[in-house]
């Protein structure tokens, strides 16, 4: 078994010496601030607002690390972090240069603490933007098991690991946990406007994968709740496969 997990994570621990020596030599700045690294498209994005809101209402100067095509969020992004920085997942594993640059900017910000806020760990991705920074303290989730590369390798990057109860808790729980466990209460994501009671919010009730799936009540309750607290009245999509 250790041979054939030797052979399966070989590749990686290969590439982990070219990025060693992406990095080798550079003096950091002084540590400061927070980087939070979320590697996924929109829907991430927007589950991630608690904990950014959070680090941001406790007076820490929040960096977010994420793919370029969530761009066209920057406008919500921007209220809750300091600086966005914008990652290629296609450049970043086929073009050195642009490997290099990125690692390297990242080992000069000089943060006091990263958060790896994705419950997929990527040890070819994220982890390694997480360890470019060494930071004084990281945070991250504990890998799934069939993660074997990730436990052997990039597990070691991490101070703190938490149990992210995979299939067991919605994502904006997940995100609410890691803010507290950083030290920080996570933000509120419902406001109150009572200046349009006749206004519409939508729910997507779409999932990519079947881990993904929330009950239907679940989504009923929550939007039960929205209505209560808003005025605002429910429009449900989804394909057909949704209903």
């Amino acid at each position: 078994m250790k041979i054939i997990n030797f052979m399966e994570c070989a590749p990686r621990f290969l590439w982990h010496i070219i990025d060693y020596s992406f990095v080798l030599g550079l003096k950091q700045k002084k540590h400061s601030g927070s980087c939070v690294i979320r590697i996924g498209g929109i829907g991430d994005m927007i589950l991630s607002i608690p904990l950014l809101s959070g680090l941001s209402s406790s007076g820490r100067e929040t960096t977010i690390v994420c793919e370029d095509k969530n761009k066209c969020i920057e406008f919500i992004l921007k209220k809750h972090v300091s600086n966005i920085i914008y990652y290629n997942k296609k450049k970043f594993k086929g073009s050195p240069s642009y490997r290099r640059r990125l690692l390297r900017s990242l080992r000069l910000k000089g943060f006091d603490e990263v958060i790896q806020s994705g419950i997929s760990r990527q040890q070819g991705g994220a982890d390694v933007l997480l360890w470019a920074c060494n930071a004084n303290k990281s945070f991250g989730f504990n890998p799934r098991k069939w993660n074997k590369c990730e436990i052997s390798i990039s597990n070691k990057w991490f101070h703190t690991l938490v149990d992210g109860h995979y299939n067991e808790i919605h994502e904006i729980e997940r995100m609410e946990m890691l803010a507290k466990t950083v030290g920080c209460n996570p933000g509120e994501h419902l406001t109150k406007n009572k200046s349009n009671n006749n206004g519409k919010f939508i729910v997507c009730v779409a999932a990519s994968s079947p881990v993904r799936e929330w009950g239907i009540d679940n989504f009923i309750n929550l939007s039960r709740i929205v209505r209560k607290l808003t005025g605002f009245l429910p429009v449900f999509i989804g394909e057909k496969k949704d209903f």
